[in-house]
Parts: C-alpha cells; sequence; structure tokens
C-alpha cells in the first residue's frame, strides 16, 4: 500500500543525517520504495521546502522542481492556506468557505501543518512498502513523531485543498478592493466635510456682511 509519511524530528540535525540516509538506502534496499522526498522547516508559521530529491532521476531536485504527489503537499503547506489552518484562523476557514466537499481536505492539511511544530523539520515521502513498518525503522535512532496516511486519501485531500486555495485568492481579491472602495469613500467624505466647512465659513461671512 502507498502511504505519505510526514516524520516530525525533534533535532534538526538528525533530519538532515535521516534525510540522506533514506536517500543512500533507496539504492539497495528492497523493503520500500519511495516516488518523492522533501525536507521542510516549519519558521513564522510557515512551512518552508529545505531539500528535494526524486527517485524518477535518483538526484536531488530544488522545492521548485519537486513534483508528484509530495511537491503539492509542500505547495499546499507552503501557501496561504497551509499558513491559515496552521494557525489560529483555521476556524475561520472551516466556518466561513468550506463546502461540504472541502472540509476534510482542509481538516487533512490542518493536522500535517499543526503536525509540525515552530522550528521543527519534517520529512515528506511517498512511500511503497513490501511489509508495514519497514519504512519507519530507518528512524528507530532518531527521536521523531510519525504521522501517516492513505496515499491515494491524501492526493483527493490536497486536490481539493488546492481549489478551496483559488477560492481563497478570488475572495482575497474581493475582499482588498472591497477595503479600497470603502478607503476611497472615506476620502470623499472627508473631502466634501472640509468643503461644507469652508462653505459654512463664507455663508456665515455673508450673512454678517447682509446684517
Amino acid at each position: 500500500m502507498e502511504n505519505v509519511f510526514v516524520v516530525v524530528f525533534e533535532n534538526q540535525g538528525d533530519a538532515y543525517q535521516a534525510f540522506d540516509e533514506v536517500k543512500e538506502h533507496m539504492d539497495y534496499t528492497t523493503n520500500y520504495a519511495i516516488s518523492h522526498m522533501a525536507l521542510v522547516q516549519k519558521s513564522d508559521g510557515k512551512v518552508i521546502p529545505c531539500e528535494g530529491y526524486s527517485a524518477k532521476c535518483h538526484c536531488p531536485v530544488t522545492s521548485a522542481a519537486l513534483g508528484g504527489l509530495v511537491g503539492l503537499v509542500v505547495g499546499a503547506l507552503a501557501g496561504p492556506l497551509g499558513v491559515i489552518v496552521g494557525g489560529a484562523a483555521g476556524s475561520f476557514i472551516s466556518s466561513k468557505m468550506v463546502s461540504d466537499g472541502m472540509d476534510k481536505a482542509v481538516m487533512s492539511i490542518e493536522q500535517v501543518s499543526k503536525g509540525i511544530q515552530e522550528g521543527e523539520h519534517a520529512l515528506i515521502a511517498v512511500v511503497q512498502e513490501n511489509q508495514e513498518g519497514e519504512f519507519e525503522k530507518e528512524f528507530d535512532k532518531f527521536k521523531t513523531t510519525i504521522h501517516k496516511k492513505d496515499a491515494a486519501q491524501v492526493s483527493v485531500d490536497v486536490e481539493y485543498a488546492m481549489k478551496l486555495q483559488k477560492k481563497m485568492d478570488k475572495w482575497d481579491k474581493k475582499h482588498e478592493l472591497h477595503e479600497e472602495i470603502e478607503n476611497r469613500r472615506a476620502e470623499f467624505k472627508n473631502e466634501f466635510k472640509n468643503i461644507r466647512e469652508s462653505m459654512k465659513i463664507v455663508h456665515d461671512e455673508m450673512a454678517v456682511r447682509v446684517k
């Protein structure tokens, strides 16, 4: 069965060591296979990709070139949706913008994002194991918290999450436009307030002259 693993490390050095060791082991192990893998860090509430690896070329890849399901997961976590659901505003998204088909997707991204604490590193990989638990053995010597989820389910969740991200982008533009309109309206009101005050002074002066 194919699963998405999120391995969260307590120690930064362990994260990089484990990432390098898994890359080396993939050349000779038959216990599991990996399609894509990424090492990420949460900084200022945002998940940032640090390193990437693709089994297709057996080579490191940049975060921009990181493909497959891992690339989509990292993209969702690193984008505005991942920042929001990973913070205190996650409930706002659930209550205001999530349809019946998207609530589970948001929860899935939220669980991954909140599972990585500020400053922590995590290894994210799509893995096919010959026997359950083979991949997890790679991290026995490290202090980690390991999350695992069916890759097919994650794929659907991320697809829905990206659709929600597009809705959020449109909502942001509408929200920004509304704010700009309100700002311009306030400017006009202030301008006419000054004009009316000036007019009142002129009217008062004219009234005095008439008397």
